[in-house]
């Protein structure tokens, strides 16, 4: 609460600023910026010490290969199979990331390239993005076209899959479950990593640009990444275990 309500008091003097027809005609409205800058963005404004600024870069520099390290790791661990194994490739850092690190791994144990899974309508900017990413890295890759009609179609069996009628997970969860359904029955594939997580994990929300420090960030961070059990994880799990299979996350 005590997050949501500095968030809320921020997001309105953001909005007040930008009404603010100085503001925009002298162009001091604030460009947005990417998560992991913002607070540096913000010391370097406000004119702190320069140790202080140097000690945090050097934080950042510190966390970096430890942070590498550990999300190499996670893809080595959850490539432990018995099956055969793929991994749905939107097109984001996030599962791009993802892909990227397992096929690497694949290739270095001499395995055959993963295959790789995108989906949906045809001429989605996320399926050129997705393929794009398959041709540099690498892997197998598969595009999975719907239309809407067969979108529409599937909200009972999603609603079913997923017990819920939240709107977002439904909307999330549709094209999901119509690729697993399509891997299942046109691949060998049994098991798929995804990117899930990594938004709750590293401040990746548009939103968390409305921070008013660094600490609220990762207070709401650390609670969303506590509560992912609960949506985007339950959702990859539901939506995929629907057509019998299995969704990983590393992150």
């Amino acid at each position: 609460m005590r997050y949501t309500s500095r968030v809320r008091r921020r997001r309105d003097d953001t909005i007040n600023r930008l009404r603010t027809t100085n503001d925009l005609e002298l162009g001091r409205v604030e460009e947005p910026q990417d998560p992991g800058h913002r607070q540096l963005r913000r010391r370097e404004e406000e004119g702190p010490d320069q140790r202080d600024r140097h000690h945090e870069v050097e934080v950042h520099q510190q966390i970096r290969p430890e942070l590498r390290e550990a999300l190499e790791g996670a893809v080595r661990k959850r490539m432990m199979a018995d099956v055969e194994f793929g991994v749905l490739l939107s097109g984001g850092l996030d599962s791009s990331l993802i892909a990227a690190i397992a096929q690497r791994e694949a290739s270095g144990r001499g395995m055959p390239a993963l295959k790789s899974f995108s989906v949906g309508l045809e001429g989605a900017p996320d399926l050129a993005a997705a393929r794009r990413v398959a041709e540099r890295i690498g892997t197998d890759h598969h595009e999975v076209h719907f239309t809407v009609e067969e979108g529409i179609a599937a909200i009972p069996e999603v609603v079913l899959a997923i017990e819920t009628v939240d709107t977002t997970t439904v909307r999330a969860s549709t094209p999901m479950l119509l690729l697993a359904r399509w891997i299942r029955d046109n691949t060998s594939v049994k098991m798929v990593m995804s990117g899930e997580g990594a938004d709750e994990l590293l401040c990746g929300y548009l939103y968390f640009h409305l921070a008013p420090d660094a600490e609220a960030a990762a207070e709401e961070s650390a609670r969303k990444v506590r509560s992912l059990h609960m949506y985007d994880c339950q959702r990859a799990n539901f939506a995929t275990m629907a057509a019998s299979i299995e969704a990983r996350v590393p992150f």
